[in-house]
């Protein structure tokens, strides 16, 4: 058998082309190498050893094109929805630090409206400015106590949208005073005295003074009878925001009583739902009707002749406090921007509520 196999290797050299005999050796070299051998497709321990190498490589290099093992994201940890492996999860981090970011609450920003945290009550911006207080001498049914004088108001402010509510009432209160249950949760809140009104207010001030959401220099408080009237009139001069005349289509009074020749509409003896009749030119609603509204001032029938011309803060004492704006239950002459009502600071009756206005303190 030697012999057989030393004559077929001597008969393949021969029969080899030129450089075939020499790229055999290397070849047999390189197998060396490598731990191979010309014995059919078997394997030593040597190369099996390679082999699992060769795998384990082959399984990190796609294990890292599939992104299971980039930083921030731990080697067992499951892949975020989406199927993005770690890069979803710094995606959504930086995703959701941005938005907490956003829905941080900086408070009242001045300038700007903004609906108070907890309640629906939006609160207008009003911008300062002049504007004739009063009622001109040819106004019907004015009264003596309306004498017509400029005034300025240094600082602008803000003002309830609507009137307080029976639910944002009870949801700082606890409680509902109100007469009309019946006209629903968003109608006024009435029988609360101008004392009571001021307990609404400390509560709220104290709880968005502690949550940080009070500028500095303001808080809450009703309007003062300046800041109430420039408001109403919304830089008009004639008896009412929208108009000379005025009609229970355009605001909730006694109907059969309107002004400047409307039609009569029958009187509905209760309050409405804040916010259903039209606002006026700053969007403010129910400044005519519905129910009166407190204001900070106390009441002087003589005040308007001496008050000083930029921003009056009213007098400095005195027996009853001012509403303004009339009610259900008024004539619409009651209801005018310039009409003067008043009402003992403990009084509590069905057609008076209030409004919120939040401003500095030194401007009212």
């Amino acid at each position: 058998k030697q012999k057989e196999v030393e004559e077929a290797e001597r008969r393949g050299k021969a029969n080899a082309k030129p450089g075939e005999e020499t790229k055999s050796r290397e070849e047999a070299a390189r197998k060396a190498k490598v731990g191979e051998v010309d014995s059919g497709d078997s394997k030593t321990g040597s190369s099996k050893g390679m082999g699992i190498f060769v795998g384990l490589l082959a399984v990190c290099i796609l294990a890292l094109a599939a992104g299971k093992l980039l930083p921030g994201k731990a080697e067992n940890e499951p892949d975020a929805p989406g199927g993005n492996g770690g890069a979803s999860t710094l995606t959504d981090n930086t995703a959701k630090t941005s938005n907490e970011s956003e829905n941080i609450d900086l408070g009242p920003q001045i300038g700007t409206d903004f609906t108070i945290e907890g309640l629906s009550l939006k609160m207008v911006w009003i911008e300062p400015g002049t504007f004739w207080m009063g009622s001109p001498s040819g106004e019907d049914y004015r009264d003596d106590d309306e004498t017509r004088h400029q005034v300025t108001l240094t600082q602008g402010f803000w003002l309830g949208q609507y009137e307080v509510t029976q639910e944002e009432w009870e949801q700082i209160m606890g409680n509902n005073p109100s007469h009309f249950t019946f006209s629903g949760k968003r109608a006024p809140v009435e029988q609360v005295s101008w004392l009571d009104a001021q307990g609404f207010i400390k509560t709220l001030n104290e709880r968005e003074r502690t949550a940080g959401r009070l500028p500095d220099g303001y808080e809450y408080s009703v309007p003062s009878e300046a800041q109430w009237e420039y408001a109403c009139r919304a830089e008009t001069e004639t008896p009412f925001a929208f108009g000379a005349s005025l009609s229970s289509r355009q605001a909730n009074f006694g109907g059969d009583y309107p002004y400047g020749g409307a039609s009569k509409v029958p009187d509905l003896n209760k309050t409405t739902e804040v916010g259903s009749y039209s606002p006026n030119a700053w969007g403010l609603y129910d400044m005519h009707g519905n129910v009166w509204e407190w204001c900070e001032d106390w009441y002087d029938a003589d005040y308007y002749k001496s008050s000083l011309g930029s921003a009056p803060s009213g007098p400095s004492s005195g027996s009853h406090r001012v509403v303004r704006g009339g009610s259900w239950s008024s004539n619409a002459r009651d209801c005018r921007s310039a009409n003067r009502g008043r009402d003992a600071p403990s009084d509590r009756n069905s057609d008076v509520g209030f409004r919120l206005a939040l401003s500095s303190a030194l401007d009212r």
